[in-house]
């Protein structure tokens, strides 16, 4: 998969508010040189009240490992968490919508994303 389609799919999995909010802290981070492990760390203490939530935590782990992918620096916990989500079918239910076709397509990236992840080397 190339850069263009890495980027495709993760605009999928910053699309939401929350999303978008994580993108930034993590951004703020690593686009100043700050490792990507700080910058995890930055997201889960601005965010610690969400991640225990079953909407929002999946959200905020489908973000970070779409933000590490892209720079190439996929975390191996980030990697195991969404993993475990994508599996369990957690982050699906957190997505879930009334579009059953738009619920097909976010299943399709979510599968698109754990093979990716499951071909990641880490940082």
């Amino acid at each position: 998969m190339d850069d263009d389609e890495i980027n495709d799919l993760t605009a999928v999995f910053l699309a939401s508010d929350l999303a978008h909010e994580v993108a930034n802290v993590y951004g703020d981070r690593v686009g100043v040189g700050i490792d990507p492990g700080f910058a995890t760390q930055a997201v889960f203490e601005t965010f610690r009240d969400l991640l225990g939530d079953p909407n929002e935590g999946p959200v905020i782990f489908l973000a970070l490992a779409s933000l590490q992918l892209r720079r190439r620096s996929v975390l191996p916990p980030i990697r195991d968490a969404v993993l475990a989500l994508i599996e369990s079918g957690d982050a699906n239910r957190a997505w879930r919508q009334l579009d059953t076709g738009m619920n097909r397509q976010r299943k399709a990236a979510l599968d698109t994303l754990a093979d990716l992840l499951r071909a990641s080397d880490g940082p």
